[in-house]
């Protein structure tokens, strides 16, 4: 069996080799290399550090997968990181009906990084959802991020630059995916949680949509933020490019298969399906992030910085543990302006768990049980995008949706987190939402914009912001309300996806 550095060296030479041939260039995809010391510290009990012998009573061999620690690594993305391919047009029979796990990019990262760390047994889990964007997985970091697959993540990968640059119309937008990069960030950086070590590392596609070819750069939206708090970020788009001028149109292959929804031929030139490309370009992505990863494996075997081609190839590795990265300190201050920061808060982890007291998550969830749901439907309009969704006549409005928080999920101090969809469909409208009979303390949601995308939008609204006389008169052991209304002003069509309060 091969020697933990030995394995480390060997993959990253493997994968160099594969870029190399592909005519990708690995070091021109290092948009920005970083601060490596919180990666450096997660892998070293894969590459340096002593191995684990099984205890008494296990046969030879039997336990040897038990004793191996864990890598768990979390990918954190929208449809592409989904796994939906070659598809998403208006073409009838082309548009997206289910995703091709086997071939989506986390899966073959998940086989390149077990060859390179054979002494870990690594875990790549995935959370998202289509449409999803910084700013919804920033706020709710705690649900979402920090405990999927059942523990804190060693590293977070982010692959939402399609989906946040889809979404921006106006330096308005662009400020809010700013606010939400920033907030996700510090919350990966332990800003929240002090005994959070957990890596972050970036994935970026192009810097605009639609694509113009190698002539773009990397645009500022992410790199600003990346770079004040050392995030490494690897570019599929500047690797693609360094070495061909047509490097877009050999890896960027997404011109809407007819077979996208069979999983079978799916890498067929062109970009009527730019945002979600076929297995080849999946393939590229895996490559990128695991030499990116297996480079700093194969370093920590030399115990410093550079190229491997120096790294021991036999013989442990018993170098000493790198120091534990220090948490963000709780008054390290934003980049930007506080408010738009914390404005953006959800639910967050307390005492090493989260603490929403209620959710209601119809696209992951169920439906659901509403007190009323008069003119409103819950089902999925497009595969996989379920929510509550009112339509009917653009000049009147909907029934009422309603939904009970009992006393035990209250807290008159606590935040409401809503999800809805934003969409350039121009059917698509404004609802309302109030809590209890407090009608004129209602918010707003605005379900239109002018990019032609669907995405996923939120609002946090502080609950005393809801709470009119009616709610203050209710006795503390009361059960309130939620209640959204699509308005008859701007659309026939509005969805809601989630509500949750803590």
């Amino acid at each position: 069996m091969h020697s933990p550095c030995r394995a480390a060296k060997s993959t990253h030479a493997a994968l160099m080799a594969n870029l190399t041939t592909l005519g990708i260039s690995a070091r021109a995809a290092r948009a920005l290399d970083g601060d490596t010391d919180r990666l450096r510290y997660q892998l070293h009990k894969c590459v340096a550090a002593p191995e684990a012998r099984p205890g008494p009573g296990c046969a030879r061999g039997t336990c040897a997968a038990a004793t191996k620690p864990q890598l768990r690594v979390v990918v954190v993305g929208c449809s592409m990181t989904q796994g939906f391919m070659n598809c998403g047009t208006t073409l009838p029979g082309r548009q997206c009906a289910q995703p091709c796990y086997s071939k989506r990019w986390p899966k073959l990262l998940e086989a390149s990084l077990q060859r390179a760390l054979p002494r870990c047994r690594v875990m790549v889990a995935v959370s998202t959802s289509r449409g999803g964007r910084t700013v919804t997985t920033a706020s709710r970091y705690a649900t979402r991020v920090a405990r999927v697959g059942g523990g804190a993540p060693a590293i977070v990968i982010t692959d939402l630059t399609i989906c946040d640059l889809r979404g921006i119309s106006s330096s308005l937008d662009r400020a809010g995916v700013e606010a939400g990069w920033e907030l996700l960030i510090r919350k990966a950086y332990g800003h929240y949680d002090p005994n959070a070590s957990t890596a972050l590392m970036h994935v970026e596609a192009w810097d605009r949509f639609p694509m113009r070819g190698c002539a773009n750069r990397s645009g500022e939206t992410h790199f600003r933020l990346a770079r004040h708090y050392r995030v490494p970020v690897v570019s599929f788009m500047l690797g693609a490019c360094a070495m061909h001028a047509d490097g877009d149109a050999r890896h960027w292959r997404g011109g809407c298969s007819p077979n996208a929804s069979t999983c079978q031929s799916q890498d067929e030139p062109g970009l009527q399906c730019e945002p979600h490309p076929g297995p080849h370009t999946h393939s590229v992505y895996a490559l990128l992030v695991a030499e990116a990863i297996s480079r700093e494996a194969a370093a920590l075997c030399r115990g410093r910085r550079g190229a491997v081609d120096d790294a021991p190839s036999s013989g442990p590795a018993l170098l000493p543990a790198p120091p534990r990265p220090l948490p963000l300190a709780a008054d390290a201050p934003t980049l930007l302006p506080k408010e738009m920061v914390d404005k953006l808060h959800g639910c967050r982890a307390k005492h090493g768990v989260s603490n929403p007291t209620l959710t209601l998550d119809f696209v992951e969830g169920g439906c659901g049980a509403p007190a009323s749901s008069d003119g409103w439907r819950c089902f999925e309009d497009r595969p996989g995008k379920r929510g509550w969704i009112a339509e009917g006549d653009a000049g009147a409005p909907s029934g009422v949706l309603s939904f009970g928080v009992d006393a035990a999920a209250w807290r008159p101090t606590g935040r409401l987190t809503v999800t809805f969809l934003r969409s350039y469909d121009r059917r698509m409208g404004r609802a309302r939402l109030w809590l209890d009979a407090d009608e004129r303390a209602a918010v707003e949601l605005n379900g239109s914009w002018a990019r032609r995308t669907s995405q996923a939008d939120i609002a946090i609204v502080p609950i005393r912001d809801l709470c009119g006389p009616a709610c203050q008169a209710a006795p503390r052991d009361a059960a309130h309300r939620l209640s959204v209304q699509r308005i008859a002003a701007g659309g026939s069509k509005f969805k809601l996806q989630l509500l949750e309060l803590c």
